[in-house]
C-alpha cells in the first residue's frame, strides 16, 4: 500500500494516482529518474517539486499543475477579480443614481469599496511586518505588493519596493546578520503584520454604532467604517489560519504557519540564516552599481559560510553585471557540478553556463552553449530565463526563425524588468542581424525603459549607427 502525500489515503503501489483525491504520484522510471504529469496540458517533467497540487473548489479531488498552467490559472483568477470589481463599481454607481428606492446601489458600492480597502489594508499589513522587523533589529530589504508582472520597482532609501500587476497579497523581506534571540526577533517581525489589522479593526469599530445591523448600515450609502472592519477581519482571519498559497516561486506560508515553523526550526537551519543577510546586502549594492561593496559582502559571507550555494549564485550575478564572462562561466560550471545539492536547479544552472558561453564570444564554446541550453530547455521549458538563453544561443547559431519566437515568449513571460530588458536586447541584436533596424531600435528602446543599467544595452547601441549606414 502507498499513502497519498496530500490526503493520506492508502493506495496500491501500482496506482497512477490517489483513488481518494486524485493526486498524481511521482512516477519512478526503470533508470531511477522520476517524472510528474500536468493534468491540464499533459506536460511531463523530471522536476516534480516544481509542480503545484491544488484542490478543486467544488469537490475533494486534488489535481497537479505545471508552473505554466498554475500561473495561468492564478492570472485568470486575478484578472477576473479586477474586472468584477470594476463591474460592481459601475453597476453600483448606476443603481445609486437611477434607483434610489432600493439598497442595491449602496450594496454594490460598498462591495467595491471593500475590495479597495482590502488592497490598502494589505499594504499597511506589510508595512506592519517592516515595523516589527525594525523593532526586532532586523535589516529590512524590501516590500512586494501584489503578484504577477512587476510594473514598478524603486527604492526609498535602502528599502526596495516592487508593485506587481495584480494587487492581491504581498510579502516583506527582512533578515538578520547575527542569530542571537532569533526566534523572538523573527516572531516579532511576523506578528507586526496581523497587529496592524487588529489596530485597523479597533479604529473601524470606533467609527460606527455597534448596535446597528450590518444591512442597515450598508443601506444608508457608503460605509467605509464597516467595510474597513470587514476587510481587516478577513485579512486577520487569513493570517491566523495556517495555510500555504501557491506562487510562481513555490508554496508560501502565511503568518500563522510561518510563526509555527519559526519555533520548530532546527538550530542547524537557524545557523544558516545570516547567509540571506549577506546575499541581500550584496544584491542591494549590485543594483546600486556598487560592485566593489557587493563583492565585499559576498567574500565576507563566504568567509563565514564557505561554499554557500546562494552566495556563489550572487557572485555569478555580479560577474554578469561586470561583464566578466570568463569568470562567470568558470563559477557557473562549478555550481553545475554541485547541482545534486540543490534538486531541481540543474536546468537553470545549465542555462547559466550556456549564457556565459554565448557572452564570451568564443566560437569554440558555442557547441557547449548549444548542448547546455538545449538540455536546460528540455528540463525546464516553462522558465522564461531558460527560454531566453536558448533563444540567445540559437541567435548566435544563425537560426533566427527559431530564436526570435523563443526570445519574444521569454520577454512576455518575464516578471522582472531587468530580465525583460535582457531579452529585449537580444531581440534588438537579432533584428540588427536581419537588417531590420526599426525593429531593433524599438526593442532597444524597450530595454532602456525596462532597465537602463542592462549590461547588454551599450553593445547593441554601438551597432546601430553602422546598421543605419548599410541600410
Amino acid at each position: 500500500m502507498r499513502a497519498c502525500t496530500y490526503c493520506g489515503a492508502n493506495n496500491q503501489d501500482t496506482a497512477r494516482g490517489c483513488g481518494q483525491c486524485g493526486t498524481l504520484f511521482v512516477v519512478v522510471e526503470s533508470n531511477g529518474t522520476t517524472r510528474t504529469r500536468c493534468e491540464s496540458c499533459g506536460f511531463e517533467s523530471t522536476i516534480p517539486n516544481s509542480f503545484h497540487t491544488r484542490r478543486s473548489s467544488f469537490s475533494n479531488r486534488a489535481y497537479v499543475l505545471c508552473p505554466v498552467c498554475q500561473e495561468k490559472q492564478q492570472r485568470v483568477g486575478g484578472l477576473f477579480s479586477l474586472y468584477f470589481l470594476l463591474f460592481v463599481a459601475i453597476m453600483g454607481g448606476l443603481f445609486a443614481a437611477f434607483d434610489q428606492k432600493t439598497m442595491i446601489g449602496a450594496l454594490l458600492l460598498n462591495l467595491a469599496l471593500l475590495q479597495i480597502l482590502v488592497f490598502l489594508s494589505t499594504v499597511l499589513h506589510e508595512l506592519g511586518h517592516l515595523a516589527g522587523a525594525q523593532l526586532a533589529g532586523l535589516r529590512v530589504f524590501g516590500i512586494e505588493i501584489g503578484w504577477g508582472r512587476c510594473i514598478a520597482d524603486f527604492y526609498t532609501g535602502p528599502l526596495r519596493w516592487q508593485v506587481r500587476a495584480l494587487p492581491f497579497g504581498g510579502m516583506a523581506y527582512a533578515t538578520m546578520r547575527e542569530t542571537a534571540s532569533y526566534r523572538l526577533r523573527q516572531s516579532l517581525f511576523v506578528i507586526g503584520g496581523p497587529m496592524v489589522n487588529v489596530v485597523l479593526i479597533i479604529i473601524a469599530i470606533g467609527s460606527f454604532n455597534t448596535d446597528e445591523r450590518l444591512n442597515d448600515v450598508i443601506a444608508q450609502g457608503l460605509s467605509p467604517g464597516m467595510m474597513l472592519f470587514v476587510a481587516n477581519a478577513a485579512l486577520l482571519a487569513s493570517s491566523l489560519w495556517p495555510q500555504e498559497s501557491s506562487r510562481s516561486h513555490g508554496q508560501v506560508p502565511n503568518d500563522a504557519l510561518l510563526l509555527w515553523r519559526i519555533w520548530k526550526q532546527p538550530e542547524s537551519e537557524i545557523a544558516q540564516v545570516p547567509v540571506y543577510w549577506y546575499y541581500y546586502e550584496a544584491d542591494y549594492c549590485r543594483r546600486q552599481r556598487n560592485f566593489v561593496q557587493a563583492e565585499k559582502w559576498i567574500r565576507e559571507g563566504l568567509d563565514r559560510f564557505p561554499n554557500s550555494f546562494l552566495l556563489l549564485c550572487g557572485r555569478v550575478a555580479i560577474l554578469d553585471d561586470q561583464r566578466d564572462y570568463r569568470a562567470g562561466l568558470e563559477l557557473s560550471e562549478r555550481l553545475l557540478s554541485r547541482s545534486a545539492e540543490q534538486p531541481g536547479l540543474e536546468p537553470l544552472l545549465l542555462s547559466t553556463v550556456a549564457y556565459f558561453c554565448t557572452l564570451t564570444g568564443d566560437s569554440n564554446l558555442i557547441g557547449r552553449a548549444d548542448e547546455a541550453s538545449q538540455r536546460g530547455l528540455e528540463g525546464m521549458p516553462w522558465a522564461p530565463a531558460v527560454k531566453g538563453t536558448r533563444g540567445a544561443v540559437l541567435l548566435k547559431l544563425g537560426r533566427h526563425e527559431e530564436a526570435l519566437p523563443l526570445l519574444k515568449e521569454a520577454l512576455t513571460a518575464h516578471k522582472e524588468r531587468a530580465d525583460g530588458a535582457t531579452c529585449a536586447c537580444w531581440l534588438a541584436e537579432g533584428y540588427l542581424e536581419l537588417n531590420e533596424t526599426p525593429q531593433a531600435r524599438r526593442y532597444l528602446g524597450l530595454a532602456r525603459k525596462l532597465d537602463p543599467y542592462c549590461s547588454l544595452i551599450d553593445a547593441v547601441a554601438e551597432r546601430l549607427p553602422a546598421a543605419d549606414r548599410t541600410k
